[in-house]
């Protein structure tokens, strides 16, 4: 554990909840955990929920078992930073659009196929990374996103269509499609 405002966790095998009762964390982050699944029923006790002001939440490595978990992420409103990459996620739920605050999201490395319409409310989205999923369409909606300067789709089947999109999609404020 590191400072009072941030905690990071590497290589553990269990999660300590007592981590849970610091209200006041900013950023949390458990890198490369041994143990498979967070339990959805770990998560019904609230323990998220807990982390009101968290403003940067990091689970590299963590396979998450199912929705539940994720949409108590989207309860985190004050998040600017979420990382979920090598998680196991097939699915962004829509409950994303919560995370009004939000700036930064990577998903890397999962198997996710699409974003929810939803995500168009992310208006503070700055970089988006979504590299190695199941992506064969980049979402038109992305033009909709007007902070959006990074998005990240390499390693992604991507059909021939949205590979021309990367060269076309006119989107003024973006400074790299990836």
């Amino acid at each position: 554990m590191n400072s009072q405002n941030e905690i990071i966790l590497e290589e553990v095998n269990s999660i300590p909840y007592e981590v849970f009762d610091n209200t006041n964390i900013k950023k949390l982050s458990f890198w490369l955990m041994e143990f498979d699944m967070i339990k959805s029923e770990d998560l019904k006790a609230g323990y998220l929920i807990k982390l009101g002001l968290l403003e940067e939440l990091d689970l590299c490595g963590v396979r998450i078992s199912d929705h539940i978990f994720l949409n108590e992420i989207c309860k985190l409103k004050n998040l600017k930073k979420l990382s979920l990459m090598y998680s196991s996620i097939r699915q962004i739920p829509p409950e994303i659009e919560n995370l009004t605050y939000l700036n930064e999201l990577c998903l890397r490395d999962n198997y996710i196929k699409e974003i929810p319409k939803s995500f168009s409310n992310l208006k503070n989205i700055k970089i988006l990374n979504v590299m190695n999923n199941g992506f064969e369409e980049i979402p038109s909606m992305l033009k909709d996103l007007p902070a959006l300067k990074q998005a990240w789709f390499r390693e992604n089947p991507l059909t021939l269509k949205s590979q021309k999109l990367l060269n076309s999609i006119g989107m003024v404020n973006l400074d790299k499609l990836y």
